[in-house]
């Protein structure tokens, strides 16, 4: 409050109980420093799902990585690993053309550095 004398400090005010009364200090503290908690929490969650997104990406990059066989009647096993953002992806796959050159079966499987596994199958036909 301002006086003629300057301002003044309301001092000894309880804690409101209404939702008319006046907030102390102490009450605006204790709400500060429950929002401050729940943003460090969420903040928290946050970047454990960009870590966990990074490694998926890391993963997928792998697998899409992957050499696969081209020639008739011939099969290729393939190993693959890649990096996003401070993260690591791994694959693995399996790849065989039929015997007439049309037809392409695709396996892969992929693991994060996250603890994370994904697979993947695919099958294609050429003319």
């Amino acid at each position: 409050m301002a006086g003629k004398d300057g301002d003044r400090r309301i001092t000894g005010v309880a804690e409101g109980t209404a939702p008319t009364d006046a907030v102390n200090v102490n009450q605006l503290n204790r709400i500060s420093q429950g929002i401050d908690q729940k943003f460090a929490g969420m903040d928290s969650r946050i970047r454990a799902v960009e870590n966990r997104s990074n490694a998926g990406i890391a993963s997928a990059m792998a697998m899409a990585g992957l050499p696969q066989a081209y020639l008739p009647n011939k099969s290729m096993v393939a190993i693959g690993a890649a990096t996003f953002n401070g993260e690591t992806g791994y694959a693995l796959g399996l790849s065989r053309v039929s015997d007439n050159g049309s037809w392409i079966y695709k396996a892969s499987g992929a693991a994060s550095s996250r603890g994370d596994y994904g697979g993947a199958v695919g099958v294609g036909y050429q003319w």
